[in-house]
């Protein structure tokens, strides 16, 4: 009886120590594995992030806006579309730059260039806004925001 018990306890110490041995590898190749998710997310972080307030307004007839704390389309009748220019400066090294709107706003408006690199010995980069897609939007005021996201570019 007792060598009974000695080699149940035996087999289950084996188990035991098959359990463990797995249990840390699966824990290793986590802790690996996050480890290189965490630094290549790290390395798409954006260096500088701008944000912007932008609206327009869909109306009977056209109307300018001069706005220079906003970046404002004015108002246009359905199916037309509007025009603005904006300008982004250069940083001390190149940069990936990356616009991005607000989804309530996101199917009218957009900008060219986008996703681009902005090198540091330009004066400024011209951003084309353009409003447009605008058939099916009823009379009223519309916003979001855009968001401009500067990256490090790798050399």
């Amino acid at each position: 009886m007792v060598k009974r018990n000695k080699d149940k306890f035996v087999t289950n110490h084996k188990k035991l120590a098959k359990i463990v041995f797995i249990t840390l590898i699966f824990v290793v190749l986590l802790i690996g594995l996050t480890s290189i998710l965490v630094s290549k997310n790290l390395s798409e972080r954006p260096i500088a992030i701008s944000e912007i307030n932008v609206s327009f307004m869909i109306g009977a007839r056209i109307g300018l806006a001069v706005d220079t704390d906003m970046l404002n389309m004015g108002r246009i009748p359905p199916g037309n579309t509007a025009q603005r220019m904006f300008y982004l400066y250069p940083k001390e090294e190149p940069v990936q730059v990356y616009i991005e709107l607000t989804p309530e706003i996101a199917d009218y408006i957009k900008f060219t260039p986008n996703n681009f690199i902005m090198e540091p010995d330009v004066d400024n980069v011209s951003i084309k806004v353009i409003l447009y897609n605008t058939d099916n939007l009823s009379y009223g005021n519309y916003t979001g925001k855009t968001t401009i996201y500067y990256f490090s570019v790798d050399e």
